[in-house]
C-alpha cells in the first residue's frame, strides 16, 4: 500500500490523526483534546501528551475549536513548527508559543522527509454560510496534500468544488482523510457548518484515485453525525477502490 516506508496513522476522532513515519517525524493534524461539552468521547491523547510527540510538527486546517484547539496549540513547546492558512496566521500565534507558518493554496513548507502543501478547501464560518475557498492568497480554510514517506491527503472541512477537484485530480494517494458528515438546514440553523457527506467524500477519493479512504468528522458530536457503514456499503454497491479504513480511536496502525 505505501510505497516507500511504513506509515504509522492514529486516529483521535473526528478530524484529528497523528501520522509518523520510520524518518522520526510526527505530523499532528488538527488535535481536538479540549473537554467541550458536547463531545461524546474523551481525546485518546491529551494536550501534553501530543506536545511531547518526537519530530513533531502540528498542521491546522481552519479555526473551529474541533480543528484550532486552544487547548492543544497552548501546550506546544516554544519552536514546535505549526501549519496554518495564511488567513489565520495572527489567531493561531494568540493561542500558542509555537512558530506558526501560514500558507497560500499551493504553497508548501517542509518537515523531516515530508513536503505538505495547502490544497483548497471549502466551507464556512458559520453554519448560515457563506460556503466559500475563501481568499487562495490568504484562505482561512484549507487541506493539506502531504508528499514523503507516504502520499496522503487531509482535506479539513470542505465541500466538493472545482478547485478541490483540480488539486487532487488523479493523485493515487496512499490516504485520503475525508469528513462524510454531510450538511442540512436543521444542523445549519444550529450554526454547524456542513462538509461531503458520504456519497461526496467517496467520489472525491475516486476522483483523486486514492487507494484507501478514512471517513473523518462523523463520530464526535450527537448533532452532527455521519455513517461510515452507509459509505462501506456503498464502495461494496458499486465495486472497486477504495478501501475504507475505520481505526479505532487512539489504535496506532501500521500502514506498509
Amino acid at each position: 500500500m505505501i510505497r516507500a516506508m511504513a506509515l504509522g496513522l492514529t486516529w483521535l476522532g473526528q478530524h484529528s490523526f497523528i501520522l509518523d513515519d520510520d524518518a522520526g517525524a510526527t505530523l499532528a493534524i488538527d488535535p481536538f483534546t479540549a473537554d467541550h461539552p458536547g463531545r461524546r468521547f474523551p481525546s485518546p491523547l491529551a494536550a501534553a501528551v501530543i506536545a511531547a510527540l518526537p519530530g513533531l510538527c502540528v498542521l491546522v486546517t481552519h479555526d473551529h475549536i474541533d480543528h484550532l484547539d486552544p487547548d492543544a496549540l497552548g501546550a506546544l513547546r516554544a519552536g514546535t513548527p505549526l501549519v496554518v492558512p495564511g488567513g489565520i496566521v495572527d489567531r493561531a500565534r494568540s493561542v500558542t508559543a509555537a512558530t506558526v507558518t501560514g500558507l497560500a493554496i499551493g504553497a508548501s513548507a517542509t518537515h523531516g522527509p515530508w513536503t505538505i502543501e495547502a490544497v483548497p478547501a471549502m466551507h464556512a464560518v458559520h453554519g448560515h454560510g457563506p460556503y466559500t475557498a475563501s481568499d487562495p492568497a490568504a484562505p482561512i480554510f484549507c487541506g493539506y496534500r502531504l508528499s514523503g514517506p507516504a502520499s496522503a491527503w487531509h482535506a479539513g472541512d470542505t465541500l466538493d468544488f472545482p478547485a478541490l477537484r483540480d488539486a487532487i485530480g488523479g493523485a493515487g494517494f496512499d490516504v485520503a482523510m475525508v469528513p462524510i458528515n454531510g450538511r442540512s438546514a436543521d444542523r445549519e440553523a444550529l450554526d454547524i457548518a456542513g462538509n461531503t457527506d458520504e456519497a461526496g467524500a467517496l467520489a472525491l477519493a475516486r476522483h483523486a484515485r486514492a487507494r484507501v479512504l478514512v471517513p473523518t468528522h462523523w463520530d464526535m458530536f450527537a448533532a452532527n453525525p455521519g455513517d461510515p457503514a452507509r459509505l462501506a456499503a456503498m464502495v461494496d454497491e458499486a465495486g472497486g477502490d477504495p478501501a475504507i479504513l475505520l481505526p479505532s480511536r487512539g489504535r496506532r496502525l501500521v500502514l506498509a
